[in-house]
């Protein structure tokens, strides 16, 4: 996990990484083509718990011939509710064949993005993910994980079942809101979205990398992402984190993606003294399979407010004799009062 702090009109920032822990599932003997997987634990959306369905392709080709031949097509794999994984028309495993498989899965089975697709290269055997776009519109909020194998030699029994690594292919973002203003303020954070994202790209399964990565239309036209929160106001002991907002990978050069939210702040009698959008651009190097966990700290110097402030001196003793009133001593005592 990556964190990150905003403290916005401050600008500081420091990340910091740990790895996340693999389990891999033990495969079962068959004479079919079979497959086993894991999947990191670093998603909402997609890890070994709730992973019931990814596609896969594969070629093999004989020792006599280096041409390939497709075997596998995009077959849906599904798990049982037993944990078996399984599909239909079974292939069987050919002797002294050597295979490769490739797979994806995504939340919902259906890749994001008007066109997207998966290109699979019977000629080289590399499964490519095309035209994929996420943003915040209908839809193209999805985790996206991917597998490929090395090669698998088919033997003519006891062939263990193929293990896929499934790894996840985009970052993934939270944004956590602290106040930093006076105690007794409380300000209310709402209509939290990232903008301006690059929200398209191709997925090569040749170098497991993201390529063409752009806009597909104007900067400020991108949908933006809308970033959910269970609760609003936060306060000097009360912050509030978003629910996980999935991007496409990619170090930006210059700093036009923006986090934009709606910011009002109350004194401690409940007065509004701020009502505003508020907004900070950075340049994110993102990279696939990280989660990015910002901070955002809220403070008068964020929010615009115009503090109070005050200036003093001290004035030298004066010299020379001061003016003073005169006064009259009346030589008679003091009379006392009537009872």
């Amino acid at each position: 996990m990556k964190k990150a702090i905003f403290m916005l009109a401050v600008g500081a920032m420091a990340l910091t990484a740990c790895s996340d822990t693999e389990v891999i599932e033990e495969g079962v003997q068959s004479p079919a083509i079979g497959f086993n997987t894991n999947v990191g634990k670093n998603s909402r959306a997609i890890d070994n718990d709730n992973f019931a369905q990814f596609f896969v392709y594969g070629t093999y080709k004989m020792p006599t011939t280096s041409n390939l031949v497709q075997v596998f097509d995009g077959e849906e794999v599904t798990k049982s509710e037993k944990g078996e994984w399984g599909y239909t028309n079974t292939r069987y495993w050919i002797d002294g064949a050597t295979y490769t498989f490739a797979a994806y899965g995504v939340d919902g089975g259906i890749l994001p993005g008007n066109n997207a697709q998966a290109n699979f290269g019977t000629a080289d055997g590399f499964l490519n993910l095309a035209q994929i776009e996420v943003d915040g519109a209908t839809g193209h909020q999805k985790d996206i994980v991917y597998a490929k194998s090395g090669s698998v030699l088919g033997l003519e029994t006891n062939n263990p079942s193929v293990a896929l690594a499934f790894k996840h292919i985009l970052s993934r973002l939270d944004f956590t809101f602290k106040s930093g203003f006076p105690a007794g303020y409380t300000a209310e954070v709402t209509n939290v979205r990232l903008v301006s994202v690059r929200n398209t790209g191709r997925f090569m399964g040749q170098t497991l990398s993201w390529t063409d990565v752009d806009r597909t239309v104007d900067v400020t036209s991108v949908p933006a992402i809308s970033l959910q929160f269970d609760e609003t106001e936060i306060s000097e002991t009360k912050s509030i984190t978003s629910g996980y907002a999935y991007v496409i990978p990619f170090e930006y050069k210059v700093k036009n993606v923006g986090i934009v939210f709606n910011l009002d702040v109350k004194n401690g009698n409940g007065e509004a003294v701020y009502g505003k959008e508020v907004s900070a651009y950075w340049a994110p190097r993102w990279a696939g399979g990280n989660t990015y966990s910002y901070t955002i700290i809220l403070n008068g110097q964020a929010a615009g407010l115009d503090p109070i402030q005050f200036t003093g001196s001290v004035v030298d003793w004066a010299t020379g004799k001061p003016s003073v009133p005169n006064f009259d001593i009346d030589p008679e005592p003091l009379q006392q009062p009537e009872p």
